[in-house]
């Protein structure tokens, strides 16, 4: 059975609105790259690259469209509309607190954890 491998640009694509053409995403790209240089597994990187690019360009996204909100929703409310994001504590959940903050980030953590060897996880 053969292999496929799938680009950072087809993760971005497939996954997101962003558009891996984009300058801005490009230089995400180079700086994610070089972050996750040393990641756990070869197959995995580019997956991991896109997670920790679309979480830090939709953390941006936010900030630029004024509302500085991130997070998971918590309620909403339609009449006068109201939305509430929750938060995560690092201790009760487990998760780093900044990949929280955005789904990508949270499937980042899941991906990142899957790879921590641990005495559960690690070949003997």
């Amino acid at each position: 059975m053969a292999t496929v491998t799938i680009t950072v640009a087809e993760y971005i694509e497939d996954r997101s609105d962003f558009d891996p053409n984009d300058p801005v995403i490009q230089a995400l790209i180079t700086q994610a790259e070089c972050e996750l240089a040393e990641f756990c597994s070869d197959s995995l990187t580019n997956k991991a690259v896109a997670l920790l690019v679309m979480h830090w360009a939709t953390l941006a996204n936010n900030g630029s469209q004024g509302s500085g909100s991130t997070g998971t929703v918590k309620s909403l409310k339609e009449g006068d509309l109201s939305i509430s994001f929750g938060s995560f504590s690092n201790s009760s959940h487990g998760v780093d607190p900044y990949l929280a903050l955005t789904p990508y980030g949270l499937e980042l953590w899941s991906l990142i954890r899957g790879c921590t060897f641990t005495t559960l996880n690690r070949c003997v």
